[in-house]
């Protein structure tokens, strides 16, 4: 989707499968992110540019892998315990939101989990 006004992506995929299952299970920002570039841009002044804006499945991704990666340490440092599959499934869950063949649960970011952790745990 778009973190910029919130569209979703005519590239994005959408539900249901061949075998009717409701796809994507949740969305992140992948249009237009600004991403590192091999420099084969060139600037007005010939230099090359180190940045490009991107759109794809490649640039939501890694925002998904790094919000888990900073959520199960986050769960380590104030549970002391390893954030699970199962956890992660009634988080999403707890938005309130049908799951549906274009947003799957909804957006998966930091406020998400963080309204999660204190409902779960009583932890802000």
């Amino acid at each position: 989707y778009s973190p910029f006004d919130g569209s979703i992506a005519r590239f994005s995929s959408r539900g249901p499968t061949n075998f009717n299952t409701i796809k994507p299970d949740v969305i992140a920002p992948g249009v237009n992110i600004l991403s590192g570039s091999v420099g084969l841009i060139d600037k007005s002044d010939g230099t090359p540019d180190r940045y490009s804006a991107i759109s794809g499945t490649s640039m939501a991704t890694p925002h998904i892998s790094g919000l888990v990666a900073h959520m199960s340490e986050a769960h380590r440092t104030l549970l002391g315990k390893e954030l699970t599959l199962m956890e992660i499934k009634e988080m999403m869950t707890q938005l309130g939101i049908e799951k549906n063949n274009t947003i799957g649960w909804g957006i998966m970011d930091w406020p998400l989990y963080q309204r999660w952790l204190n409902t779960q745990y009583g932890v802000s």
